[in-house]
């Protein structure tokens, strides 16, 4: 003899499911908002400073956690105002000493040839009386403070144009 057993099925309200649903979405949207604030975010590139490696309109993501700069590292920073930022790669650090002969980069009194530099502008250098640019005097780079450069060298604005950029104006450092 078979016996059929009428099991009652547990009665999910409506109320509980909207619970559930705006409890994972609420948790989805605290764990976005603190991955952005503390560890990853990205940035759209505006211009073509770090042509040829990034294009204009290229995404790169960026962590706000790092210990130590070296020289490559690819870094967004900003100079007088926070909204207004600029992307460039970490040349000098602590202790070195910059500077700039004829377009080429000298470093601890070394030409820096690791770097791949774009030069889109084939007119000669200017002298330093018209422009620091393409022949800058030795900068000794202090604490806390890098010499940043773009990759475009000819069409950007960097630690040629604004002087040794302090840590604390480093917002975050490219992780991919």
């Amino acid at each position: 003899m078979v016996y059929a057993y009428k099991t009652k099925e547990p009665k999910i309200s409506f109320r509980k499911i909207f619970i559930r649903i705006s409890l994972i979405v609420f948790i989805s949207i605290g764990l976005g908002f603190f991955t952005k604030q503390f560890f990853l975010f990205s940035h759209k590139l505006q211009t073509s400073s770090m042509f040829p490696n990034f294009k204009k309109g290229e995404r790169i993501y960026l962590t706000k956690i790092w210990n130590k700069l070296e020289q490559g590292n690819i870094v967004l920073a900003y100079v007088h105002n926070p909204k207004k930022v600029f992307i460039a790669r970490v040349i000098g650090v602590e202790g070195d000493k910059i500077f700039i002969k004829n377009k080429k980069v000298y470093k601890n009194g070394k030409l820096v040839q690791d770097l791949n530099l774009h030069l889109s502008d084939k007119r000669a250098s200017f002298g330093s009386l018209i422009s620091k640019r393409d022949n800058l005097e030795a900068i000794h780079v202090g604490k806390n403070q890098y010499f940043l450069f773009c990759d475009n060298q000819d069409e950007c604005l960097d630690s040629r144009d604004f002087g040794l950029i302090l840590k604390s104006n480093i917002i975050g450092k490219k992780i991919f």
